[in-house]
């Protein structure tokens, strides 16, 4: 028999953290649509606004993502990436007197693949940004879903 057990976080109307050991029945969805991802990809959140990285965060975990920190500062943001080795990168473009783009760098020299978040239009920045996607200010937990799947895919396609 396997032993250990997988995290998960349940979404919709029954939230929480549900621990399931290995070897039982998993189901993928409970009465009433709640459905159930797992926890086993981490992000990095870079934005200036602490209210606005943590309502990012809260978004990113409901989407079954795990938050490794976050930071407020070019300098900081640097300081996160010397101490996790996150998945995918969140990285509001603006950080008041810099920006995050050599955080981007750093992240694309890193295989960490990058999701670019703004008070710009996306077509104002797309060139700085490359191929990475960029999510316009204020987005839907679902815009930040398809955001977070293309630069997974997108990182996939690198391999």
């Amino acid at each position: 028999m396997l032993q250990g057990s997988v995290r998960y976080r349940t979404k919709g109307c029954v939230k929480g953290l549900v621990e399931i050991p290995l070897g039982s029945v998993i189901c993928s969805s409970f009465v009433g649509g709640t459905n159930m991802q797992a926890i086993d990809q981490s992000l990095i959140i870079v934005e200036d606004e602490p209210l606005i990285s943590m309502m990012i965060g809260d978004i990113a975990e409901d989407l079954g993502w795990k938050v490794d920190g976050s930071a407020q500062t070019e300098a900081d943001a640097f300081a996160l990436l010397n101490r996790s080795v996150p998945d995918l990168a969140l990285l509001d473009i603006n950080l008041g007197l810099t920006t995050s783009l050599a955080v981007a760098a750093s992240c694309r020299d890193r295989g960490i693949p990058v999701v670019f978040i703004t008070g710009y239009s996306a077509k104002e920045v797309s060139p700085l940004c490359g191929s990475a996607p960029v999510l316009a200010k204020p987005f839907s937990p679902e815009d930040l879903d398809q955001a977070l799947r293309r630069a997974m895919a997108a990182d996939a396609l690198l391999a």
